[in-house]
């Protein structure tokens, strides 16, 4: 799971968005909405509203729907194994709290996803874990969805390890996340899909956090 390829996409983003989280400027810190767990762990919610929060997409790897005009898709990296995609991401409450990367990798046989969230005044997280890319465009097809139709409906869906309730770990972080462990969930609700191809929906990222002994 944590693959040495992986693990460089994080930290190659990481340096992309530096800027945002590194002391030299003043960012001034957005209040966390956290809660505590019975082991004395804190968990944390995360929200991407698509297509409004997407702001980039890059890659061959299928995402399962098509993107909106005004978001930018670059060129190609060369491999179809790969999907990097970039956000807004927003707190509990929808405030928008920083800027997210999911990137998605297929090596052999296994999918994997690795996601760097960054929050400028707080530190930044890097979360590594498990990705189906086609699962969105599956559970519509399930649901009697036809491209070039629109859609209404409310499809739930969890992006897990094979027979486990997380998505993946905590592997690293900086300033406030520095010295954190634990684990992530990945879900979608997709509630449409517009005439023209767009999915309505939300991503959200449920963390458990602790310190690390």
């Amino acid at each position: 799971m944590k693959s040495a390829f992986i693990v460089g996409l994080l930290l190659g983003f990481a340096g992309l968005l530096g800027a945002a989280a590194y002391p030299w400027v003043d960012h001034p810190r957005i209040s966390s909405r956290t809660g505590v767990v019975a082991n004395g762990g804190r968990t944390e919610s995360f929200v991407i509203r698509l297509p409004a929060d997407r702001i980039l997409v890059r890659g061959d790897l299928p995402a399962g729907f098509r993107y909106p005009q005004q978001v930018q898709i670059g060129p190609d990296f060369g491999s179809p194994s790969l999907l990097a995609e970039h956000f807004k991401f927003r707190d509990s409450a929808g405030e928008v709290v920083g800027i997210a990367s999911r990137h998605v990798v297929r090596a052999g046989s296994s999918t994997e996803t690795a996601w760097c969230l960054v929050f400028p005044g707080r530190g930044a997280a890097w979360l590594v874990g498990a990705a189906d890319p086609t699962a969105p465009q599956r559970a519509l097809a399930n649901a009697g969805y036809t491209p070039g139709e629109a859609f209404s409906g409310d499809l739930r869906l969890t992006i897990a390890e094979t027979d486990a309730d997380r998505s993946g770990v905590l592997v690293a972080g900086r300033q406030e996340f520095e010295n954190l462990g634990g684990d992530y969930l990945e879900s979608w609700q997709i509630s449409g899909v517009t005439a023209a191809g767009d999915m309505l929906g939300t991503i959200r990222l449920d963390t458990v956090t602790r310190q690390r002994r």
